[in-house]
């Protein structure tokens, strides 16, 4: 049977007021197109940039097939352990408003955390059998933990076995048994459970686990079919027979002395033998799926990785997770935002796992194992020899210096310009550099035309256009500010910022060190140029135990470490300890500045950083100088002391007590919007108590409300309405639009998430640290490693919302698979990272579909503070520069120590033109023409 499965009717793709109709007319002929393809192909790579929707076309990829499949098998979505809950959450969208009521009730899905789990939703009765399931990355690399499945191993080796011993190791097993398995303390009163269940068949186990409070009704049956039916049928005894003798060497057999170390020492024993049968089984299940999405499939690069063996065909049987997926899935869906900053022969690694789908049902299609492998092996010569023509390209580029930018006697300024001017000269007429240069571009490119024209068989990529569509067609989707421009917005000030004469001394060292090293990286100039503290934090740290808190691209670099470097970095130390406060940092107080600016005016902001001092730092200077603006502004406007403005906004707030008029009126005005929508009536009081919690603060009272102005209270209340943000969106304008987005397009399950996220913020201030920190704000929040993932999750909502908090600082937890878009536009990079593709996924937060900045019209501002005449600076060169040459070298690396820095800081930048004539163009075509012959 051919694999043909085409885009089901009954799905639309726009989503009112959260997908656009140009966007989801894209996802649609995306989707359509990668249908179409897989009939042909083994697999494809979905590699839209970030925010573009790549997870709604997968879902309606995967609700085709699965909605379609006559077998009613279901369709596998692989993803990672921290995006467990973002998938279903999207599914239950997905369902509730891109799906007809007839078609969504078909649509079943469940998760899977273990191999067992997934076994357990695959054995189900196709009646009543998941159409859809999520299986985590790690879940079939996970060692064996079901207890009902190792007791059923145990059965199996007690299994019609003549031995005398036989009946004792049952009386010690149902002894033992409940120690053995944690079954301690379970409702269950059965003292002889674990023997009924061993002199029982399996299928009767759920039966008698209902009955003694260990299953829940709707449960799975304890023990997949199909494994029994290998342990009993595909296994022999001698597999079984080293288990045995742990059972009959290690098992307790009277309740005497130290039990619990026994136990223990059994446990270790069993277990071992335990994981050599159920890798025996793992070989020999069976299963045919119709198609397997894999998101964040760049994991895939490394094929000697647990994930990676997954899809090769087990070489024996010792290899207990090699080759779990091999031959199960027959087509393959994976998803990535960044392929071409893997190296092409890592993208090609990924493209060699589709060998591992299920040949048998290709060869309807004409697919054939023997076809594919010579298929990819010319990809991987094509792409060879564009990275090769990339490289010499680059060698002369790199020859380039500003002075032969010239054309006629005309020195150019401008690089663009000089590129475009450049085009209209014969290339007899130039110099001998600029002939190679472009001698070796042209030769580039007839290359990279030869590798797309190829690798459109199996990458499809869109990129995002670089202004709005639609309505908004010709404003700027983006704008972006480096160095000092943070302080005015300003394009024409392209530099760096400058460092006051009282903070001078301590980069000056820095600088003097890093030369006197120039083969390492300077680890202590970044840090310095991030804060004081980061600088302070990698002196005092220990480096064996407590790695710093940089970019995940980057092994841990140790700082200097000789007599001459440690006099250096003492005096540093000394400086900044004695005189630099926080406040006077170049950077973190441009940032703290623009932070505080863009807050005053009714924005939110996202900050993000590498090191964890930093992330600190910001949170308290932040906090410091928010409540230093609302102090000074209530003083200034109610003409009075800092300490009366205090109290009088205390007694503003008070008044939308329950019983006074504010309150009333307060009521009057929102309860009618909420009740527009049906949806969101059960959730009146709820949604009510979030939105006074918020207009009650000292924050809220200070931007909004008119402080001081005397007047009727429903005039006042209708003025607090209406104040406007930076973004021209009016605080009714954004409470209508929570509320548009709580009914419309959350799915009942997202709403509620919102909903308890948004009741259970703090509001009133947060103690961190000790008594001499002292308390925070709550509009500032902070994200790290050590932020717990249930406060994580709530911050990622809340964040999203009209609300608290306003300032969300975080580390690199926050780069991926988090939506912080719906009520944000500006994004401050206070560190920058060596690989611009984890910077595009940092502002990809703030960047995709249905983000602020399309709701208003007006462009998303990204900050990349730098500071001037410093290693900061010429990072930020080499980074800006980098992010154009990662599209046309794949995979590029570079060294980073300050030597190599300096040299790539010097280099000519390279043109956006260049960038856009070379860059692959993967977009989707038309369908009749994504149909490949082989």
């Amino acid at each position: 049977m051919s694999w043909n499965y085409k885009f089901l009717p009954a799905i639309n793709l726009h989503v009112k007021d959260r997908i656009q109709e140009a966007d989801a007319d894209r996802q649609r002929s995306t989707a359509e197109s990668l249908l179409l393809r897989l009939e042909t192909m083994p697999g494809q790579i979905l590699a839209d940039e970030v925010g573009m929707g790549k997870t709604f076309v997968a879902l309606a990829v995967a609700v085709s097939v699965a909605l379609q499949d006559k077998d009613q098998r279901p369709v596998v979505i692989m993803i990672p352990p921290g995006l467990k809950e973002k998938w279903p959450k999207d599914l239950g969208v997905f369902l509730e408003r891109c799906l007809d009521e007839k078609s969504r009730a078909k649509v079943r899905w469940g998760i899977a955390g273990s191999n067992v789990e997934f076994l357990k939703l695959l054995d189900d009765d196709p009646a009543h059998r998941k159409n859809i399931i999520f299986l985590t990355h790690s879940a079939l690399t996970r060692s064996l933990t079901d207890k009902w499945l190792k007791l059923a191993i145990i059965q199996r080796a007690l299994y019609r076995r003549k031995d005398e011993r036989i009946p004792k190791m049952y009386n010690r097993l149902n002894r033992f048994g409940s120690q053995i398995f944690g079954l301690q303390g379970r409702k269950n009163n059965n003292e002889n459970l674990i023997l009924d269940l061993l002199e029982k068949d399996t299928s009767k186990w759920k039966k008698i686990l209902i009955q003694n409070g260990l299953l829940d009704e709707g449960a799975d049956d304890p023990v997949p079919a199909q494994i029994i039916d290998i342990l009993y049928k595909d296994l022999s005894g001698q597999d079984f027979n080293k288990l045995l003798e742990v059972l009959y060497e290690n098992l307790p057999a009277k309740n005497l002395g130290d039990v619990k170390s026994r136990i223990k020492d059994f446990r270790y024993y069993f277990n071992e033998e335990v994981k050599t049968i159920w890798g025996l089984c793992l070989t020999r299940i069976t299963h045919s799926i119709p198609l397997l999405v894999m998101d964040e499939a760049h994991h895939l690069k490394n094929g000697k990785t647990n994930i990676a063996r997954l899809f090769y065909e087990a070489e024996s049987d010792e290899d207990i997770n090699d080759g779990q997926l091999h031959a199960v899935f027959e087509r393959m869906l994976f998803l990535t935002a960044t392929p071409f900053q893997l190296g092409h022969h890592e993208l090609c690694n990924v493209l060699d796992r589709f060998k591992g789908i299920n040949w048998q049902n290709a060869l309807a299609a004409g697919l054939t194992p023997e076809w594919y492998g010579n298929d990819l092996l010319e990809l991987r010569k094509l792409l060879d020899s564009t990275q090769e023509a990339a490289v010499r390209f680059d060698q002369a580029w790199g020859q380039l210096n500003p002075n032969d930018l010239v054309i006629n006697e005309h020195q150019f300024d401008d690089v663009e310009q000089w590129w475009l001017a450049l085009q209209g000269i014969e290339k007899e007429g130039v110099s001998p550099v600029i002939h190679s240069v472009r001698e070796r571009y042209d030769a580039l490119f007839s290359k990279m035309k030869l590798a797309e024209s190829h690798l459109r068989k199996y990458v499809l990529r869109h990129m995002r256009e670089r202004e709005f569509t639609g309505e908004y067609k010709g404003v700027m989707r983006r704008f972006v500010f480096p160095g000092s421009a943070i302080n005015n917005d300003s394009f024409k000030n392209s530099e760096g910022l400058q460092v006051g004469n009282g903070s001078l001394l301590p980069f000056l060292l820095a600088a003097r060190l890093s030369s006197l090293n120039p083969e390492a990286r300077p680890v202590f100039a970044e840090g310095l140029a991030s804060s004081y503290e980061a600088f302070l934090y990698t002196r005092k740290k220990s480096w064996d135990i407590d790695p710093i808190d940089m970019d995940d691209d980057h092994e841990l670099i140790r700082p200097i470490n000789n007599g001459e470097a440690e006099w250096y970095l003492k005096e540093i130390e000394t400086l900044i300890s004695t005189d630099g406060k926080a406040d006077q940092h170049p950077k973190l107080s441009a940032t703290v500045n623009k932070v505080i600016d863009l807050w005053s005016k009714g924005e939110k902001v996202l900050v993000f950083c590498h090191y964890l001092a930093t992330g600190d730092s910001l949170r308290l200077a932040v906090s410091r100088a928010i409540r230093n603006w609302i102090d000074e502004k209530a003083s200034q406007i109610l003409g009075c002391s800092r300490e009366k403005a205090e109290e009088e906004l205390t007694h503003i707030g008070s008044r939308f007590d329950e019983g006074y008029r504010m309150r009333t009126l307060f009521d009057d005005k929102l309860r009618p919007i909420i009740h527009e929508y049906d949806d969101l009536k059960e959730y009146t009081d709820q949604i009510m108590g979030v939105i006074l919690r918020y207009f009650r603060t000292p924050a809220f009272l200070t931007r909004y409300f008119p402080l001081g102005v005397q007047d009727d209270e429903n005039v006042l209340l209708d003025k607090a309405f209406e104040q406007q943000d930076a973004s021209g969106l009016s605080l009714l304008k954004m409470i209508r639009n929570f509320l548009s987005f709580l009914a419309i397009k959350c799915g009942e399950e997202e709403r509620k998430k919102y909903l308890q996220a948004l009741s259970s913020i703090q509001t009133g201030e947060i103690r961190i640290g000790s008594a001499e920190t002292g308390n925070v704000l709550p509009n500032v929040r902070l994200v790290n490693g050590s932020t717990i993932m249930e406060t994580r999750q709530n911050l990622m909502l809340t964040f999203n919302t009209p609300f608290y908090p306003d300032i969300l600082i975080a580390t690199s937890v926050m780069s991926e698979g988090v939506d912080l878009h719906l009520n944000c536009r500006h994004i401050i990079h206070h560190d920058l990272c060596w690989n611009p593709s984890t910077l595009e996924q940092r502002t990809g937060r703030i960047d995709r579909i249905g983000a602020k900045a399309e709701q208003c019209s007006k462009p998303i501002h990204i900050y990349h503070p730098y500071v001037a005449a410093t290693q900061d600076e010429k990072m930020y060169s080499v980074v800006m520069d980098r992010e154009r040459w990662f599209n046309i070298l794949m995979g590029e690396n570079y060294k980073e120590d300050l030597e190599s820095t300096d040299k790539l800081a010097e280099r000519v930048p390279l043109p956006e033109v260049i960038v856009k004539e070379l860059a692959f163009k993967l977009e989707v075509t038309p369908p009749q023409s994504s149909h490949f012959k082989k």
